[in-house]
Parts: structure tokens; C-alpha cells; sequence
């Protein structure tokens, strides 16, 4: 019996708050289709925003975890520059004087003839990948392009500033999602 008064007690309510919604004037509607429209917009931006993440999850799992010969050969050919430029850093300061150093480094390596990298947004992962899996903090790689057209691999000292709003995006993506509990510089 209180089964039934409850039942009947709920679609009384419902009918009060359905009647209300009927009564109510058409600038209280458009608020709540103005809402609606708000919510399904907000819902479609976290979803894509969603994708996003997981999109920059996957292309760096596939630098973190190489499964192609090619971007295991970037990678080496990348850690191979920074140990390149890292000696002639260690002997500027070794054996240099204020007037007589190594002035310019230029890189050879297959990286800087890939449209991938180059004109394409992967090389973020790569900086990323040295970054986080080789513990290299004191310096970063920055492509180039001269005005010639050729492209240069360089070393920056590191500087979350030096990357773009997106490689900044990236960055903090990969930093949270991978290795929020690891200690950098």
C-alpha cells in the first residue's frame, strides 16, 4: 500500500513540474534550449579535446616503444648529435680560450630530410623522447630552416618557452600521462 502511494506521489510531482514547464513563459524556455545547446557544445569540446589527448598518447608510445625501424634510427641518430654537440661543448671548455673555440656545429643526419619532422608536427615527440627517456634536461633539439631551405639541427639550452603553445600542449600531456611521478631537472 505505501508502494503505491509513493508511485502516486511521484507522478503527482511529475505532473506539477510538467504542467509549470507548460506554463512557464518562452524566454524561460529559450534559457533552458540556450543551456542544452551550451552543454551539447562543452560535451563536443571535451570530446574532441578527449581525442586530442589520446591521439598525442599514442604517437609518443610509439617513440617511447619504437615499433618502427625508422623512428628507432631517428632517435638513435638524434641521441648521436647530442653526444656530438655535448663534446664539442666539453672541449670548448676544456681546452678553448676566449679567442679561440669552435664557432659552429653543423649536424648531418637522415631526421632533418624528413617532411615528418620537418614540416609535419612529430618532432615534438622526439624532443619529448630525449627529454623523458634520456634524462637530457640541459639542452633541447630545435630544427631550423634557412633561407637557403636547408634545415638544421640545433641545440638550445632547454626552455619549455622555446616550444609552441602545441608543443607546450604536447609536452604537459606526455609529461602528466607518462611520467608524472619521475624527478627532472
Amino acid at each position: 500500500m505505501a508502494e503505491s502511494g509513493n508511485v502516486s506521489n511521484i507522478f503527482l510531482k511529475f505532473s506539477e513540474r510538467l504542467e509549470k514547464f507548460k506554463n512557464a513563459g518562452e524566454k524561460d524556455r529559450k534559457f533552458l534550449k540556450s543551456v542544452n545547446k551550451d552543454l551539447i557544445l562543452q560535451d563536443l569540446i571535451n570530446e574532441s579535446e578527449e581525442e586530442k589527448k589520446n591521439k598525442i598518447l599514442n604517437i609518443y608510445s610509439s617513440f617511447r616503444l619504437p615499433y618502427s625501424k625508422s623512428i628507432e634510427e631517428d632517435e638513435n641518430s638524434l641521441l648521436m648529435c647530442y653526444n656530438l654537440f655535448k663534446a664539442v661543448n666539453d672541449l670548448n671548455t676544456n681546452c678553448g680560450a676566449d679567442n679561440t673555440y669552435v664557432k659552429n656545429i653543423e649536424f648531418e643526419c637522415p631526421l632533418v630530410h624528413k617532411d615528418f619532422y620537418v614540416s609535419g608536427d612529430k618532432f615534438i615527440y622526439l624532443q619529448c623522447w630525449l627529454y623523458f627517456e634520456k634524462s637530457i634536461t640541459d639542452f633541447q633539439p630545435v630544427l631550423s630552416i634557412e633561407n637557403s631551405g636547408k634545415v638544421r639541427l640545433d641545440f638550445t639550452e632547454f626552455d619549455l618557452k622555446n616550444f609552441s603553445s602545441d608543443g607546450r600542449f604536447v609536452f604537459e600531456i606526455i609529461k602528466e600521462n607518462f611520467y608524472s611521478k619521475k624527478e627532472f631537472n
